[in-house]
């Protein structure tokens, strides 16, 4: 891995766009400290009162690699796997302060936190990652993926329950 930071194949890059601005989507070139990055995830969306923060996770374009790996972004427009879900965000951003209140969105808070589970039409579902971010009709707008938890079968999780307890009980009694 190269010392210096800049040097460095993978770099997160945090920019800053008010809501009229337009967002680097997955696929993008970006320049940062005369540099030039490639745009591989998103990572992060912060909310602020007059702004959106966006961590992105790229690639560095002026270091030079044999790794052989290459990334195909005409994927991007469709769901990656059959197991994900591709679901939408909005949030109004006419009324801000009450959006605000109501997500307890404090500056550090990621809006759509990687790995947490939410409910959608009485189903379980577990955030996976970005896909975009934009601001169309005062709103701004995340594409993310899911995945659907899959709850465990309850014939096969008593009897894994009894086992428990039955090893449990042996374990005791001495």
């Amino acid at each position: 891995m190269p010392e210096n930071e800049q040097e460095q194949l993978v770099k997160k890059i945090v920019k800053t766009f008010n809501f009229d601005s337009k967002f680097y989507q997955i696929g993008d070139i970006i320049e940062s400290d005369n540099r030039h990055f490639l745009v591989l995830s998103i990572e992060r969306v912060r909310l602020f009162e007059t702004s959106v923060v966006v961590h992105y996770i790229c690639q560095n374009l002026s270091v030079k690699t044999n790794t052989g790996i290459s990334v195909d972004f005409s994927h991007y427009n469709r769901v990656p796997s059959n197991n994900y879900t591709e679901l939408r965000a909005c949030i109004d951003l006419r009324d801000l302060d009450n959006v605000l209140d109501q997500m307890n969105v404090l500056q550090w808070k990621n809006i759509i936190p990687i790995g947490s589970h939410f409910t959608y039409h009485n189903r379980y579902f577990r955030w996976i990652g970005y896909k975009s971010v934009e601001v169309r009709n005062e709103e701004l707008i995340i594409h993310a993926y899911s995945e659907e938890i899959k709850l465990a079968n309850p014939e096969k999780i008593r009897q894994k329950l009894l086992n428990h307890k039955k090893e449990k009980m042996n374990f005791t009694i001495v």
